[in-house]
């Protein structure tokens, strides 16, 4: 049996941020009412203090969510599944074997959270798990592993949505329209310079992005805008999951090394749940 705890130290920061996004919010909504020398445009404050309130409450309710499930995420795990240490192994045992996916979590569908869904054949959440909590790696691996040995080995396909293309086209587009109205407008050298080189970085930024994955046929295909990877499963030395930080938050990426390679390929954001493209690939693989 093992035991997995929410840091300490990760409770008191949390509620601190509660506490200064709620000075802000509460600052927010005085605006209109602060007294003003200057007798300024009403309408002006008023829709500030609107669009501050909205934005500044948004991470609030996030704030208090995550303050409030906080004395509820410890979790224990023994030889036959896990569960959460407050509702007891009686009463909460959740067997391994019931343990379909892992996913990453998410509030309302699409407002990413510290955390991990484990997930049963039909979808439905089993269980979270928390980031924070003291030795998440070695669960996260333990996890990965009971899952590995429950599913089967299937052809698989991760792409992005036709949205995220759109996205950049659009903004090229508009990075050219800028251009062209400064050019008619007089500045013809600064227009077209200034189009050129905005549009010449998102174009790069694009043709490096990884669009898609293809899993399946004994090899992994590895899709970008214009041109594609293409990497035996024999080739593969390892496979693993990589966990990057900025500023607290945990956001990981899947790493694939190749014996013909000099760095592993990197896979983040590639239209699908890290996680589950991870467990894919290792069980493709059989690594």
């Amino acid at each position: 049996m093992q035991e997995f705890k929410i840091d300490k130290k990760y409770i008191t920061i949390t509620k601190t941020c509660f506490l200064g996004i709620l000075f802000f919010f509460i600052l927010g909504l005085s605006l209109p009412f602060l007294p003003d020398e200057e007798k300024g445009n009403a309408h002006g404050t008023i829709i500030l203090a609107l669009i501050s309130t909205v934005v500044i409450g948004c991470g609030l309710i996030l704030t208090w969510l995550t303050l409030r499930e906080l004395p509820y995420a410890d979790i224990v795990t023994d030889a036959d599944g896990i569960w959460y240490m407050h509702v007891g192994r009686n009463k909460g045992l959740i067997p391994w074997e019931k343990i379909s996916l892992v996913t990453a979590s998410t509030y309302l569908r699409f407002i990413k959270m510290q955390g991990l869904d484990l997930l049963d054949s039909s979808g439905k959440r089993l269980l979270k798990v928390h980031y924070h909590l003291n030795g998440f790696e070695e669960l996260r691996s333990t996890l990965n592993e009971k899952i590995l040995n429950n599913m089967e080995s299937t052809p698989l396909k991760f792409s992005k949505s036709l949205f995220y293309h759109f996205y950049y086209l659009s903004f090229m587009l508009g990075f050219a329209a800028s251009g062209l109205y400064l050019a008619l407008e007089g500045m013809p050298l600064f227009g077209f310079l200034g189009a050129i080189l905005s549009s010449s970085c998102l174009i790069l930024e694009y043709a490096r992005t990884i669009v898609g994955l293809i899993v399946g046929n004994g090899r992994l295909e590895i899709c970008y805008p214009f041109t594609r990877i293409s990497i035996s499963f024999f080739d593969i030395e390892y496979i693993q999951i990589v966990d990057t930080f900025f500023l607290g938050d945990r956001t990981p990426e899947v790493w694939v090394m190749s014996k013909h390679m000099q760095e592993p390929v990197k896979l983040k954001q590639v239209g699908a749940d890290l996680n589950a493209v991870y467990i894919a690939l290792r069980k493709a693989v059989n690594i």
